[in-house]
């Protein structure tokens, strides 16, 4: 019936006694009244409902500035869900708006899950339907959260007809009753019955061995921001996480912990296995470390001339980056050859950090021309250098700072003579 739940309704039931379950506003009990002046047998209806007032007050007759009806309002998981605890008498509507048809109304110190909510008023579990509360001074938010005590939550009927009871045993009367795959919020357990809000004002219990617990999973942002909806299953059945949209600046997703603070349990779109009560995840996040890029003892760096200089000689690319380069918190790295899957004086390194470039040339001590030795080409370009044949501009800062073999900062006869004990043998540069 909830497809009629916005429209009035009057009842046919011809008997001294309605048994109809559920919300109506008139009740036609008869179809062989009188009525003077009227031959023969008419209907008689008792109506419970003032609809002049209601319909002047809500502008069905167009009088006054309500001649455009408003929609119910839009309801989303947001932040306003939660559980809230009514402090008074509170109606409950078949829609989000005062226009529309109360369904009954919830007791005063009511505890009751809104999962859905917009501006003013929030969705909720009544009956075997939902209802809409509003979100206003008669409710109180106690938490953010279905509860997790134990058997409190969603049901769903496993069984064609379940008897609603005024008590928590079959020895109290039925008043209705609930139907396969129909879903209650059951707010209290006890001795295998649960109890949940209908009508006005009502309590009905139902026996939980005919209706499977359905658990919901919510999702705390922790030190994050970010709302992530609900999910929910069947006890006992395992349910994928969802991927965690929750963030928080300058930190990585770790995975779900079950305690504000705690460590992780589940890991990011892992598994949990739904037990007999609502679960709360808690977003666990780590620190990420500033982007940083450190050089190694064995490489001499230059950061004025972008040069750095190293002694080992036919490096491949990932050997110079393993043992010269210290890199983290997501600082990239790359390095490329002068010569094919080998390091030499020339070859070019690229420090990448949160998107700022510098580029370094590397300078192998010894090696000038980039052969991988230390030989009579290499003797021969520091000899023209020291004997004013050729001008240090006709070299690349690289080249400069792989003659400098005494590590002196220049470039003389004590460098030529180490070269030149290298070009005929003498000693290894």
């Amino acid at each position: 019936m909830d497809e009629l739940s916005d429209y009035t309704l009057w009842l046919a039931q011809y008997n001294t006694t309605c048994t109809y379950y559920g919300a109506y506003d008139m009740w036609q009990y008869t179809d062989s009244g009188a009525v003077t002046g009227i031959k023969g047998n008419v209907d008689i209806s008792h109506c419970y409902k003032n609809f002049p007032k209601y319909i002047k007050e809500n502008g069905y007759n167009l009088f006054g500035d309500a001649s455009v009806l408003p929609d119910p309002e839009n309801v989303s998981y947001n932040s306003k869900c939660g559980t809230y605890k009514t402090q008074k008498s509170v109606t409950v509507r078949s829609k989000a708006g005062e226009r529309f048809a109360g369904i009954g109304s919830l007791p005063a110190s009511a505890d009751v899950y809104v999962s859905r909510a917009g501006d003013e008023w929030g969705e909720i579990s009544f009956g075997n339907s939902t209802g809409y509360i509003k979100l206003d001074s008669s409710v109180k938010k106690i938490s953010d959260y279905i509860s997790d005590s134990a058997s409190v939550g969603f049901y769903e009927v496993n069984t064609p007809n379940l008897n609603i009871r005024t008590g928590p045993s079959t020895s109290y009367s039925t008043d209705g009753q609930v139907h396969l795959g129909e879903k209650v919020f059951i707010f209290k357990a006890s001795g295998g019955w649960g109890s949940f809000y209908y009508s006005s004002a009502k309590i009905g219990w139902v026996s939980l061995e005919y209706a499977d617990f359905t658990g919901t999973v919510s999702f705390n942002s922790g030190t994050g921001e970010g709302t992530m909806e609900p999910l929910q299953a069947k006890t006992g059945r395992s349910v994928n996480l969802p991927k965690c949209t929750f963030s928080a600046s300058g930190c990585k997703f770790e995975g779900w912990a079950e305690k504000s603070g705690g460590s992780v349990k589940y890991a990011d779109a892992g598994q949990v296995k739904i037990g007999s009560s609502n679960i709360v995840l808690y977003a666990v996040f780590s620190k990420i470390a500033d982007p940083k890029v450190e050089f190694k003892s064995g490489a001499k760096v230059d950061t004025a001339k972008k040069v750095i200089t190293i002694s080992d000689k036919k490096l491949t690319a990932e050997q110079f980056k393993n043992k010269f380069i210290a890199v983290s918190g997501g600082a990239v790295v790359t390095v490329s050859t002068i010569i094919p899957s080998r390091i030499g004086t020339g070859s070019v390194i690229t420090v990448n950090i949160n998107g700022a470039k510098t580029v370094y040339t590397i300078a192998v001590s010894g090696d000038t021309n980039s052969d991988g030795t230390c030989d009579s080409l290499d003797f021969a370009d520091v000899l023209a250098l020291t004997q004013g044949a050729k001008k240090s501009s006709a070299f690349s800062p690289a080249q400069l700072s792989a003659m400098d073999v005494t590590g002196d900062g220049k470039i003389d006869s004590k460098d030529a003579e180490k070269f030149k004990n290298a070009a005929y043998g003498f000693a290894v540069v």
